[in-house]
C-alpha cells in the first residue's frame, strides 16, 4: 500500500470554477482508492449518446472538483459546491463525441469539513462506437404488491432527461398495466394489456391507430407475455392460470403456473390459433420469443404436475427448460420441439428469453425454480450463441436477481432490470455486449438528480428500448381504453377441443376422433 501524500494540484479552469482563466491551486492527500459514487461508474462502459451520468461522491463532506481527461486530448473540469455532481450537458456531449471508441479518465477531489481536499485515484469510463436507441420505456410502479393503485407506463429520452406519460393508471380509475412490447424496437407497432378498469382489453398500436382486442376464445383466457413475429402479422402469447403466495421469510412472494399454453394471434383476420406442440396439456409453456428470422418459436417448459396439492419443497423443484420449434408462415409450426438449454443438466430455471436483433444471441434467465424472476433472487443472465448453441453466465449479474430484459437495435446494448442495490427495487440498468458475447459492467439509468433514487420507493419494471418516442399522446390510449368497441377474437376452427379447461386444454386436430 501506498503512503498517503499530499501534493500540489493545478487545476484548470472550467465552465463551473468560478474563479479565474489562470486555474486554481489546491492541496490534496492521496488516498490510493478509488472515490465511492453513487450510482457506480467505475470501469462502465457507456454508448456516446447517453445523458449525463450525475453522482454523487460518499465520502465527500463540501465541495468536489472533477476532471475528466479523454484519450482524444480534451479535458473537461469543473466545481460543485457539494457532494452531489452535475456534469455540464454541451460539454458532457462534446466530450463523448471526441471519445467515441475510446477511454476518458475521471479524477475526484473531495473538500473535507475542515476546508483539506482528498484526491482519489482516477478511474476510466469507455466510451462504445455503437449508440443505444434513445428512448427508454418501462413501468413504474410501488415496490409493495398491495400498492399498485398508483402505475404509470413513461418513456425516458436517454439523450437527456425529458420524460413524459404514455398511460397512467389513475386515469383509468386504478388498472393494472403490463406486458408491453414493440416489433423490433419501433415505437408504431406496440401491444400492451390493461387488466380491470373501464375498459379492459389488449391494446394493439399500428401506426397511429389504436385497437382494442378481447382475446379471449373458447380455448385460452386472457393473452399474457407477448412475442411480435418479423413479419408484423402475428403475435405469440403465452395464457397462464397463476397462482401467487407468500412465505414469512425472504423474498416474500412466490408465483406458479397451475397451467399454460402458447396461442398465435393473427392482426389481419383477429383469430387464435395454436397447435399441440405449444399448447401440450402435459406441459406448461411460457415466454414466448420469436427468432429474428421468424423460423423457430423460442420458448419455456415444465412437466405439468398431476396435483397441485404440493408442498413447497415440491413447488420448488419446478424448473423450465429452453426449448424451440421450428415454424413456417404457410404451413404453420412443424417438427418437434427440440431442447435448447436443459434443466436436468443445469439445475435452474429457464425463463424469458429474448432473441437479439442479429439473431446471433439468446439473453435469458436462470433462477433456481419457477418462471417469476424478479421475485428470486438467484435469477442471473446468460447468454446463448444460437451459432454455437452453448451458453454462459453473463459478466453483468449481482449477487441479486436480474430479469425482464431487452436489446438495442444494433444488438450492442441491453437493459435489463436488477435488484442489485437494496434487494428491494428493480431498477433499470445497461450493458454494453461485444461481438464476443462479452457483457461489460453495466450502469444504472442516469438521473437529472442522482439522489431522486433514494427519494422515491419505486420499481422500474419492465425496461424495452425503443428507436424514438411512441408518438401518440396519452389522451389516445385512455380514449380507446374507455371506447366500448372492441375486436373480439375468433378461434381457428382447426383447433377442436376437448370439455376441460378453457387455459391449458387438451387438443386434437381434424382428422381425430373424441375418446
Amino acid at each position: 500500500m501506498k503512503t498517503r501524500a499530499w501534493f500540489s494540484v493545478l487545476l484548470a479552469a472550467g465552465l463551473m470554477l468560478g474563479c479565474g482563466e489562470g486555474g486554481m491551486r489546491i492541496s490534496a492527500r492521496r488516498t490510493d482508492a478509488f472515490p465511492g459514487l453513487f450510482p457506480d461508474l467505475i470501469g462502465v462502459t457507456i454508448p456516446p449518446n447517453i445523458a449525463p451520468l450525475h453522482f454523487r461522491v460518499t465520502g465527500a463532506e463540501k465541495a468536489v472538483i472533477v476532471r475528466i481527461h479523454g484519450d482524444a486530448g480534451d479535458t473537461l473540469t469543473f466545481r460543485s459546491p457539494s457532494a452531489k455532481v452535475r456534469i455540464p450537458g454541451r460539454r458532457w456531449r462534446t466530450l463523448l463525441a471526441n471519445n467515441r471508441g475510446r477511454t476518458f479518465e475521471v479524477a475526484v477531489f473531495a473538500e473535507r469539513a475542515d476546508g483539506t481536499w482528498d484526491a482519489y485515484d482516477p478511474f476510466p469510463v469507455r466510451v462504445a462506437r455503437e449508440t443505444v436507441d434513445n428512448t427508454l420505456v418501462y413501468r413504474e410502479i410501488g415496490p409493495v404488491y398491495l400498492y399498485w393503485n398508483r402505475m404509470r407506463l413513461v418513456q425516458r429520452n436517454l439523450e437527456n432527461f425529458r420524460t413524459s406519460v404514455i398511460l397512467d393508471n389513475r386515469r383509468l380509475g386504478t388498472a393494472c398495466m403490463n406486458c408491453h412490447g414493440f416489433l423490433d424496437n419501433d415505437p408504431g407497432r406496440m401491444v400492451m394489456h390493461v387488466r380491470r378498469g373501464p375498459g379492459p382489453g389488449t391494446l394493439l398500436v399500428d401506426g397511429r391507430d389504436i385497437r382494442k382486442i378481447d382475446t379471449r376464445t373458447d380455448f385460452n383466457d386472457h393473452a399474457a407475455f407477448a412475442s411480435w413475429h418479423p413479419s408484423g402479422d402475428r403475435i405469440a402469447f403465452s395464457v397462464h392460470a397463476f397462482k401467487q403466495f407468500f412465505h414469512a421469510l425472504g423474498e416474500n412472494r412466490d408465483v406458479v403456473d397451475l397451467s399454460s399454453d402458447l396461442i398465435v394471434y393473427d392482426i389481419r383476420t383477429h383469430t387464435v390459433t395454436t397447435d399441440p406442440r405449444i399448447a401440450d396439456p402435459a406441459w406448461m409453456e411460457t415466454w414466448p420469443a420469436w427468432s429474428a428470422d421468424g423460423r423457430f418459436l423460442y420458448f419455456c417448459r415444465a412437466p405439468r404436475p398431476e396435483d397441485w396439492n404440493l408442498p413447497y419443497p415440491e413447488i420448488a423443484r419446478i424448473r423450465y427448460d429452453l426449448v424451440r420449434i421450428a415454424y413456417d408462415e404457410a404451413e404453420g409450426f412443424h417438427g418437434e420441439v427440440e431442447t435448447v438449454v436443459d434443466s436436468r443438466e443445469t439445475g435452474l430455471s429457464a425463463a424469458q428469453p429474448r432473441v437479439s436483433p442479429d439473431g446471433r444471441w439468446i439473453l435469458f434467465c436462470l433462477a433456481e425454480h419457477g418462471t417469476f424472476t424478479a421475485f428470486r433472487p438467484s435469477s442471473d443472465l446468460y447468454l446463448l450463441d444460437t451459432a454455437t448453441g452453448r451458453f454462459r453466465k453473463a459478466d453483468c449479474n449481482s449477487g441479486r436477481s436480474e430479469s425482464h430484459h431487452g436489446w438495442s437495435s444494433n444488438s450492442r446494448w441491453i437493459v435489463f432490470g436488477s435488484k442489485r442495490r437494496d434487494g428491494i427495487h428493480t431498477l433499470s440498468y445497461f450493458s454494453y455486449v461485444d461481438g464476443d458475447g462479452n457483457c461489460h459492467k453495466p450502469f444504472l439509468l442516469p438521473r437529472e438528480d442522482p439522489d431522486d433514487y433514494a427519494a422515491e420507493f419505486m420499481n422500474y419494471q419492465l425496461p424495452e428500448l425503443i428507436v424514438r418516442p411512441v408518438p401518440l399522446p396519452e389522451s389516445r390510449f385512455i380514449r380507446a381504453i374507455y371506447d366500448r368497441a372492441v375486436i373480439r377474437a375468433g378461434l381457428d376452427p382447426e383447433v377442436r377441443l376437448r370439455e376441460e379447461s378453457a387455459v391449458s386444454t387438451e387438443m386434437w386436430l381434424p382428422g381425430e376422433t373424441r375418446e
